[in-house]
């Protein structure tokens, strides 16, 4: 055999070695989609366990009986709840750039439009986006406007677990007893924590030369300026948010012919809110149906009304999140168009 031959075989058989090409990994938009599926499902079975047994002719009955001024009241206040939502914001986004102006238009628009995104599949996630966007034309730094998405989100989940302590008291349940003291020790390690951030950045300086390290730090240093009295002005537009959804649900509920207080009311919507917000499912659809249905059914509601009264929640919320589409498109970036001051 010539030795052209024999180079020719050698170079025409496959090597045990794959070229880089062939080990280049794969895009990993896979987990996306099993993300999502997995919400669906998770959505699906929500509410198969929450219809089981219900009858629908009920259901109708009472769609058919109740209350539309009542309905209308419990609009208005899920208006005012992301009008206080966006003050919070503002408050936060005042304290991290005290040196900046912050519009008012401009940051309601943008609070408006992530309510609306959060309405759908994306959830929190898709509202965050659309802030952060929309938030670049107010010339302000990136990372605060980040920053303060995340104390945003902070201070919601705190205005929740307060309303849960003063509101869970008046539950006469055991559960309740227990999510009050749970309620109670995170709220302590809250205030705890933002007392000992110093540990933390003096802990890490010695990595401070690492990229992550650094941002951390400038996340916690970010933190620490915010001690302030203003923060308590942001926890207070908190609380009344919150206070606000759960008067919506409570007169949606009263709309239904639900007999059930406001203050037991807003203690339900706490420990709902707490699961709702949790990405497991779509934009909060199923979960908060066995949410609703088993904590009512605790206080001696029927299950079709709390399944009725959980679904008028979703989507009355998300009717009148339906400005926050029209916000976003006036208010998006375009050429030679600025956000109103």
């Amino acid at each position: 055999m010539s030795e052209g031959s024999v180079r020719a075989q050698i170079e025409g058989a496959p090597t045990p070695y794959p070229s880089k090409e062939t080990t280049r990994p794969r895009p990993a938009g896979y987990r996306h989609w099993l993300g999502l599926l997995l919400a669906v499902g998770l959505t699906a079975g929500g509410f198969y366990l929450a219809v089981r047994g219900i009858d629908a002719a009920s259901l109708w009955r009472r769609v058919a009986n109740q209350n539309h001024s009542l309905m209308v009241v419990a609009a208005l206040l899920l208006v005012v709840q992301i009008l206080l939502g966006g003050e919070r914001w503002r408050t936060i986004l005042k304290m991290l750039l005290p040196d900046s102006k912050v519009p008012v238009v401009g940051v309601h628009a943008a609070f408006y439009t992530a309510a609306f995104f959060n309405c759908f599949p994306l959830g929190n996630i898709g509202g965050d986006i659309a802030r952060v966007v929309l938030s670049r034309q107010f010339k302000l730094p990136l990372g605060r406007m980040v920053t303060s998405v995340l104390v945003d989100h902070a201070l919601a989940l705190i205005g929740i677990f307060l309303l849960a302590v003063l509101t869970l008291p008046a539950v006469s349940h055991q559960l309740a007893t227990v999510a009050w003291f749970g309620g109670v020790a995170t709220l302590l390690a809250v205030v705890a924590g933002s007392y000992l951030l110093w540990i933390f950045e003096y802990a890490l300086g010695r990595w401070r030369h690492r990229r992550i390290v650094e941002l951390t730090l400038r996340l916690a240093a970010q933190l620490q300026s915010l001690r302030q009295p203003k923060m308590l002005v942001a926890l207070l537009w908190a609380l009344l948010s919150v206070v606000a959804s759960a008067l919506s649900t409570y007169f949606l509920a009263s709309a239904l012919g639900i007999a059930i207080g406001p203050i037991a009311m807003a203690a339900v919507m706490s420990l709902v809110t707490l699961v709702v917000i949790l990405p497991i499912s779509v934009a909060g659809w199923g979960v908060r149906e066995v949410s609703f249905v088993t904590l009512l059914g605790m206080l001696g509601v029927d299950a079709d009304a709390a399944f009725l009264l959980s679904v008028e929640v979703g989507l009355l919320t998300m009717l009148m999140s339906l400005p926050g589409a029209g916000l976003w498109l006036l208010t998006r970036q375009r050429p030679g168009v600025e956000v109103a001051r």
